[in-house]
């Protein structure tokens, strides 16, 4: 039963003209207390899927000497991670949410910050990059097309992302009105949870030249508990054969990683 304070909507990609809105609550959304705190936890101590999605990438691709473009990178933390770990490359982090900017603890000279959409990204960006990540960004935006096809319109030679997905054709898009917390326009402010196709993702990046296209779900290796309060929260359950299955309050988390390259 979905009572008073936890509406949920799945449905169609909604008008632009109500994503615009979206996208505005989700940058106020990113830069309270509570959020800042899952970036600056990770400052200290790298989250398990940022961990396992840099293997991921060096698996794929050599990270020597690149020049990439992490859209979407918040306040910097997982990019941090990686740029430290190949300070040979050069990184440019972007968001629309430059707020979050100022929150950056590392001291890493191989990193710069630029406020971009990456919904409409500048054409400044073509050819400019070996590569583009996106680290769990995709997931959490009003829709995941548009900005992935702007990614394909700048011509990086790779291109790679954790989100989460679904390996059949099937996209899923579920709007969470949160009424733990109220903003100072409503009395909840708005996210978004999308579950990407992968055949679907795969065919629109071989349309613009990706022919190279590999899939890795992701498995957390922790316990982490239910959290006591019921605002969004992650934790993990134990299956019988001893598998962990990714939650996000009531919604499943199948978290993973993409890569395709021309």
């Amino acid at each position: 039963m979905i009572g008073k304070y936890s509406k949920i909507l799945i449905g169609q990609q909604r008008g632009r003209k109500e994503t615009k809105m979206q996208e505005k609550s989700n940058q106020d959304y990113w830069i309270v207390d509570k959020n800042l705190e899952w970036y600056k936890r990770q400052f200290k101590n790298p989250y398990r899927i940022t961990v396992a999605f840099e293997k991921f990438l060096t698996e794929n691709v050599n990270l020597n000497n690149q020049r990439i473009l992490d859209v979407g990178c918040g306040a910097g933390s997982a990019l941090a991670y990686i740029a430290e770990k190949h300070k040979d490359s050069r990184f440019t982090g972007i968001d629309i949410n430059t707020k979050l900017f100022q929150f950056f603890e590392e001291d890493l000279k191989n990193i710069k910050f630029e406020k971009a959409d990456c919904f409409n990204l500048s054409k400044k960006y073509i050819n400019q990059f070996d590569g583009v990540i996106s680290l769990q960004t995709l997931s959490w935006l009003p829709e995941y097309q548009r900005p992935l096809e702007q990614i394909c319109m700048l011509n990086p030679k790779w291109i790679a992302a954790s989100s989460l997905f679904y390996d059949g054709k099937i996209n899923y898009t579920i709007s969470i009105e949160n009424y733990e917390r109220p903003t100072s326009e409503a009395e909840f402010s708005q996210v978004n949870y999308n579950i990407c196709s992968v055949p679907i993702i795969r065919e629109m990046l071989r349309g613009y030249g990706y022919i190279k296209f590999c899939y890795s779900p992701f498995e957390i290796d922790i316990d982490i508990s239910k959290p006591e309060h019921s605002d969004l929260g992650y934790y993990t359950v134990k299956t019988r054969d001893d598998k962990r299955l990714a939650f996000n309050t009531c919604l499943f988390q199948p978290e993973g990683f993409i890569f395709a390259s021309k």
